[in-house]
């Protein structure tokens, strides 16, 4: 009797180290085998042109790789911005998310109006990859003293005695009498107004883009 209860001890722990094993084993199975080195990855970035100026949009493109050269397709990235920082995470913010190409190649594209700020692009790693973070890029003179302002325009109205007499803003005709020119970049101008046998009218403007200021010129014999 007490051979057979210490056979079936025996028995019991067999059983239960096997069942250890299978548990151990399903845990490394679905958590990928969490202990295996990721692949290491690389992105690169290049936008283009070069230096977009505002009323030009840029194409950003690159590619995922891993450290060996292999291009990455099919993985997801995001395109991210600061205004603030190149260095700093948490400044920045995402734009896009997509997927690489097969040959790991990847394209976005910013507006005309896209402010001055830092691009970078980011690959936040799977199971089997790890993360990988291009460089910051500085657009539009962003962190500098030259950082791009947005141009505003304004429109002034011309009216003349007698009429169709032209119109040059900064030397450049612009339209004949009467006429709203439009698309004039805020700030001071010189407005010239001439017609064939009368003298010419000219005068220092100052252009703003929150309201179309109006010039009545008489010209003289």
């Amino acid at each position: 009797m007490v051979s057979y209860s210490l056979k079936s001890l025996s028995k019991l722990k067999r059983s239960s180290f096997i069942l250890l094993l299978a548990f151990i084993f399903c845990i490394m199975t679905l958590t990928g085998f969490s202990g295996a080195e990721k692949v290491q990855t690389n992105l690169t970035i290049k936008i283009n042109p070069e230096n977009p100026e505002y009323g030009q949009g840029f194409q950003i493109t690159g590619l995922l790789l891993t450290a060996d050269g292999k291009p990455l397709g099919n993985k997801r990235i995001t395109l991210e911005t600061s205004e603030k920082s190149p260095d700093d995470p948490d400044t920045f913010a995402v734009v896009i998310t997509k997927n690489t190409e097969r040959d790991g190649e990847y394209e976005f594209t910013r507006p005309v109006d896209s402010p001055p700020e830092y691009i970078r692009v980011k690959f936040a790693g799977n199971d089997n990859y790890a993360p990988s973070t291009s460089n910051a890029i500085a657009v539009r003179g962003v962190g500098t003293d030259k950082a791009q302002i947005r141009a505003k325009n304004g429109s002034i109205i011309v009216h003349s005695t007698p009429e169709k007499a032209d119109i040059y803003v900064d030397d450049i005709l612009r339209g004949v009498t009467p006429y709203t020119v439009a698309e004039i970049p805020e700030g001071p101008h010189i407005l010239n107004v001439t017609k064939k046998g009368y003298q010419n009218q000219s005068m220092e403007i100052y252009v703003t883009s929150k309201i179309d200021s109006s010039f009545d010129v008489s010209l003289i014999k």
